[in-house]
């Protein structure tokens, strides 16, 4: 298969699509997951000063270790960020692109008679 000018714009094009569904997937996520953990961090940094004078120290301890999870919880989220948008990257190309044929290691189709290799003795 020759590639021409209208197939490479074609490509250029639905790899554009995909990366810009992938920055729109990427952002409603982010904005999904951080409006979540902003909630969860108001609600503990409001604990203590709720709590009674004498049980003001444990909830405090309380407040800085759910604020510790919360952060690990977000360097988590950020260290998943490129695996995911790789995935959802491929997904969406894969989607805007359609069902391919199946081709065996050499990049043939399967279904074709054509083969590199001849057999020995034909």
């Amino acid at each position: 298969m020759t590639p021409d000018y209208s197939m490479m714009l074609r490509t250029a094009v639905q790899v554009q699509g995909a990366v810009f569904a992938t920055c729109l997937d990427l952002a409603s996520r982010c904005t999904r997951f951080l409006a979540s953990e902003a909630a969860i961090v108001t609600r503990t940094a409001m604990q203590p000063l709720q709590t009674p004078p004498e049980q003001r120290q444990n909830a405090v301890e309380n407040t800085v270790w759910t604020l510790y999870e919360a952060h690990q919880l977000l360097l988590r989220g950020i260290s998943g960020v490129p695996a995911l948008s790789i995935l959802i990257f491929l997904n969406e190309l894969d989607r805007q692109r359609g069902p391919r044929k199946p081709t065996d290691v050499l990049g043939e189709n399967i279904g074709g008679s054509s083969n590199p290799l001849p057999l020995l003795g034909s």
